[in-house]
């Protein structure tokens, strides 16, 4: 199938090719195609070749259908906006299956894209900062200065973290006039602190509400700084709306919100300061739209558009740098979002201090050089994380075994020649510790070989961060349920000893599939034993499987009183995430019953009110479309239809898989009697929640679990499940959204959303759940609002929820 972007529709907000090509993405999505993007212009490959930033915004989201979509083996072909190309030539690139994932056709070349290291041409020498702490700097006998004091600098997103941080850099670096520009205008406590210092440093620091998709709030904003403040010499464009959604969650109201704020205002700050005499335009973009990391398609669409318009500006003689930067720590958004910085990590990225990547910033702005990334990433790491992608393009930055055998696992080899296998386990065992002790974060010397991993804290999560820093360390690929089963840090070692010799391949067992002949009754029966989850947490008593489909009729529990939607938020989820962990049980090759505990999940509901007739009769459906015993990952679509069979929720849920042994190894202290014969049902009726707490602009509930919330789920080892989570997290945002506007009483409707798990809460054990707002002031003034909350266990963050509600007062 071929995607062909039109080179004559290139408009400044860069959605008429990205929209339908998110749509295509979604209907295609788990169809296995040889999907070929056709852009015109999109790349700058010769020399001063100008581009259409439009067309490059669909590279961003091509490289991320590229990591989160491998089954449709997206290619992206980049042709040229005006001159000729060999049709022959084209015709090739478009029927080749194997070979380069990005190339672009000049005349009669093809040239293949590649992400290479960079260095700058300075040294270092020291400087002082506002702090007077030690800092390095280009080191030229006589550096122009970056910022003069008789010049006025923008920074959009000013008042944002990683914005503030640009500024009180330049304040450092010789600035002494800078206008903060935001959506709001008016400073925070925290940043109208920070404003005060530099205002105590001597600068001029003017904060402004200027909205950058509006030309008259742009150009309101320049005429200020003409009237009043020293002449114009550069922008830092660092506004951004981050919507994070998978491809096949993604909507065309999500892509519109991120290309506005991040593309389109980067356009109208290009027109508006054209003529204008420019020592510094830059942009920020993000590492997502290089490496197309899942889960962001319209985030690397807006900031791949930045490229394309650097490309075009350094055409036409004006200045322009684009920085891509990789996770940001303490400043930026994934400082946020603790759940998020480990993902990331556990991935291979790390989170680059703001100060060393500012001054980094500064040297490649002496140097006025264009595109550029700024990260810190295992590369290594991160191509292992995604098998199913080609990776050509990052070839020249792995460092893993190849030709010339000098990656860990040669060297491992090389170092264990011809030693005894007690002498091999001393060479192993230390190495292994060091490794042990940077993930479980225990000191080296309080690591006893034979002493359980569980002891040190090892739970499934942080078994797959291990898993991942064995591989990088040893070269070794270790399933996550084999890294749980060795139990110790000696049987550990013996595992990675094991592998270090090449071992005979051995036929895999056959995937389980019930016969034909089974009537649906019976292979919900079959099911049901294959995955943890028992009645009365399980309801389905006949499920049919339909091509690659799982469906199910299904009753579910009426909604709370606060919630307006005739079904549920936490009842979908519920029985989605059951029939979803069916649909992965399918791919598994495993006999004995297996957990699917739910990783993360996220929803959207299609803001779909369904009539109360057609909610007496709902159809679940499901869909595995990733399965990966070995990382202990499964990925499932599931989607719950009303009686006319339109899509009331649909959800993306992505499990762990933890077989009963492993998972009885790691939780055998949480193991008790459950009395699932009982006969209750917990589910049936919504319980009412513990008394409210309020602090600052949130509210709060504490409670321990009961036992006799969980029957049914996890037999045996009862643990407050996420979906019932979601139940308490809704009824307790909505007395959120109550206090917060002083209503009597409010209807609440969940409109998307998702949640990140981090650990289990089991029975016995007390719960927090802190919730508060996050969104901007003027959605509530359309009933909308986004909220967070956090559930933790202890002082352990065990899960965070993040939901968009419309709501109602009265």
């Amino acid at each position: 199938m071929v995607f062909v972007c039109s080179p004559q529709r290139n408009g400044p907000l860069g959605t008429e090719h990205c929209a339908p090509l998110l749509a295509l993405a979604r209907r295609l999505s788990g169809k296995p195609r040889q999907l070929r993007i056709v852009t015109f212009g999109a790349q700058s490959v010769l020399p001063g070749e100008s581009t259409q930033p439009a067309q490059s915004a669909v590279w961003g989201m091509g490289r991320v259908i590229m990591t989160e979509r491998p089954e449709l083996a997206c290619r992206l072909i980049d042709l040229p906006a005006s001159s000729r190309f060999r049709e022959e030539t084209l015709i090739d690139l478009l029927s080749a299956t194997q070979g380069e994932e990005e190339t672009a056709l000049r005349e009669e070349t093809i040239y293949a894209r590649r992400l290479q290291r960079t260095g700058v041409e300075n040294s270092e020498q020291r400087d002082k900062t506002m702090e007077g702490d030690d800092m390095a700097v280009a080191a030229d006998t006589a550096p122009k200065p970056l910022f003069l004091p008789d010049r006025s600098y923008l920074v959009t997103g000013g008042l944002g973290g990683f914005g503030l941080e640009t500024a009180v850099w330049m304040v450092e670096k010789g600035a002494r006039t800078i206008v903060l520009g935001s959506r709001r205008g008016v400073p925070d406590s925290d940043a109208e602190r920070r404003i005060a210092r530099l205002r105590d440093y001597g600068a001029r620091v003017e904060c402004v509400r200027l909205d950058v998709t509006r030309p008259d709030s742009i150009r309101e904003a320049l005429d200020s700084i003409e009237a009043d403040l020293p002449p114009l010499a550069g922008v830092f464009h660092s506004a951004a709306v981050l919507d994070d959604a998978p491809i096949i969650e993604a909507t065309g109201d999500s892509l519109e919100r991120t290309m506005a704020a991040k593309a389109q205002g980067a356009w109208r700050l290009h027109e508006a300061t054209a003529d204008l005499e420019l020592d510094h335009f830059v942009l920020y973009a993000s590492i997502a739209s290089v490496i197309g990391n899942p889960g962001q398609a319209v985030y690397a669409a807006a900031n791949a558009y930045l490229d394309g318009l650097t490309a075009l500006r350094r055409a036409e003689g004006l200045p322009a740098t684009c920085i891509s930067w990789g996770p940001i720590a303490d400043v930026g958004m994934v400082a946020r979002d603790a759940v998020t910085e480990r993902q990331l990590r556990a991935l291979g990225a790390t989170a680059v201090p703001p100060k060393p990547a500012l001054r980094l910033l500064g040297e490649l702005l002496r140097e006025a050089r264009g595109c550029l990334c700024v990260a810190d990433i295992d590369w290594d790491r991160w191509m292992r994380a995604f098998p199913e992608t080609p990776w050509n393009r990052l070839a020249e930055l792995g460092s893993a075994d190849g030709e010339d055998g000098q990656g860990p696992l040669a060297t491992l080899r090389l170092t264990l020649a011809g030693k005894s296998k007690m002498d091999a386990m001393a060479v192993i065992i230390p190495q292994l510790k060091d490794v042990i002790s940077s993930v479980l974060r225990v000191p080296v010397e309080r690591l006893d070989a034979t002493m359980a991993l569980k002891d040190y804290g090892l739970d499934s999560l942080m078994a797959i961060e291990l898993r991942n820093t064995i591989e990088r360390t040893f070269g070794i690929s270790l399933a996550t349920v084999e890294l749980l089963a060795a139990g110790s840090l000696e049987g550990l070692a013996k595992q990675i000893l094991d592998r270090v010799e090449p071992q005979p391949d051995t036929e895999k067992p056959p995937i389980i599939a019930p016969a034909d002949h089974r009537t649906p009754a019976e292979f919900c029966q079959w099911l049901l034993e294959r995955i943890e989850v028992q009645p009365p947490y399980f309801v389905f008593t006949e499920i049919e499987r339909r091509g690659e489909w799982l469906e199910a009729d299904v009753t579910v529990t009426p909604p709370p009183p606060r919630e307006a939607a005739l079904v549920s938020v936490a009842e979908a989820a519920r029985h989605l995430a059951i029939l979803g962990s069916c649909a992965a049980s399918l791919q598994c090759p495993l006999t004995e019953r297996v957990y699917y505990p739910v990783r993360s999940a996220r929803m959207i509901e299609h803001r779909y009110h369904p009539d109360s007739g057609s909610t007496k009769r709902l159809r679940a459906r499901a869909h595995c479309t990733h399965f990966d015993l070995a990382a202990s990952q499964a990925r499932v679509e599931a989607e719950l239809l009303d009686a006319h069979g339109e899509i009331v929720y649909r959800f993306g849920v992505e499990y762990h898989i933890i077989p009963e042994p492993q998972f009885r190894i790691l939780f055998q202290d949480n193991a008790e009697k459950t009395f699932e014969e009982s006969g209750r049902d917990p589910y049936a009726t919504v319980r009412e929640l513990p008394p409210v707490d309020s602090f600052r602009d949130g509210v709060a509930i504490e409670m321990v679990v009961d036992p006799e919330w969980c029957l049914g789920h996890f037999v045996g080892y009862p643990a407050y499940p996420v979906a019932i989570m979601l139940r308490d997290v809704m009824a307790l945002i909505a007395e959120g959204i109550r206090r917060r506007h002083g209503w009597r009483d409010v209807r609440v409707t969940g409109i998307h959303g998702g949640v990140v798990t981090e650990r289990f809460v089991f029975a016995h054990e007390r719960a927090v759940l802190r919730a508060y707002p996050i969104s901007r002031p003027e959605d509530a003034e359309k009933h909308t609002e986004s909220w967070r909350c956090d559930v933790l266990s202890g002082h352990e963050l065990a899960a965070s929820f993040q939901v968009h509600v419309a709501a109602h007062g009265v």
